[in-house]
């Protein structure tokens, strides 16, 4: 078993679901392939990266800038408020797969908990980050291991990921248009 450390769009359970069990995804788009085990997440806790999260490149699905967290910097101005869900390797590899349109790496957990990561060969998120352990599990999440360009998200995607930060941490509107406006200062984001 291993943590997966999710954020962005990734914090609404019915978005990560399309990842396990296949199936159209809210907000539209592509349907995800799925997993080839769709068990549901064991367990799932709202989560810190100790990293600050971004909005970069232009998404063909969302036409706009998505998220990535920035592993080379500490957690300024705020970490990332993600959500761990709690599923098998083999479910990790899986949705490492369809988080990178389909590019594989082989996930091995000893290379990743020894060297910190592991990137596949190509893709926006094709770095598995390891952060270590939680209840005697690890975790790890899914980023980019290259240069991304800042780029402004669409009001649907922060629609997404608004929903994603109230069921996940609870927030209101308010809480969550402070948090997505300090990562993204020069325009602000008023996503709510």
């Amino acid at each position: 078993m291993i943590w997966y450390a999710a954020f962005g769009s990734n914090l609404l359970r019915a978005r990560f679901l399309a990842y396990l069990e296949g199936g159209p995804v809210p907000g539209g788009g592509t349907p995800q392939a799925g997993s080839s085990d769709p068990t549901p997440p064991i367990a799932d806790r709202p989560y810190r990266l100790p990293y600050p999260m971004l909005f970069a490149n232009e998404s063909v699905r969302w036409g706009g800038g998505v998220c990535f967290v920035d592993t080379t910097r500490p957690a300024e101005p705020a970490p990332t408020l993600g959500r761990a869900w709690l599923i098998s390797l083999e479910q990790m590899a899986d949705v490492w797969v369809q988080e990178n349109s389909g590019v594989s790496a082989e996930l091995d957990l000893d290379r990743l908990i020894a060297e910190g990561f592991i990137d596949a060969e190509s893709g926006w998120y094709r770095r598995l980050h390891y952060l270590g352990s939680l209840d005697g599990y690890p975790v790890a999440t899914i980023t980019n291991a290259d240069e991304v360009t800042p780029n402004r998200p669409t009001d649907a995607y922060l629609n997404i990921v608004s929903a994603g930060l109230s069921e996940t941490w609870n927030l209101d509107e308010q809480a969550i248009a402070t948090y997505l406006d300090q990562l993204y200062p020069a325009q602000g984001m008023g996503c709510v």
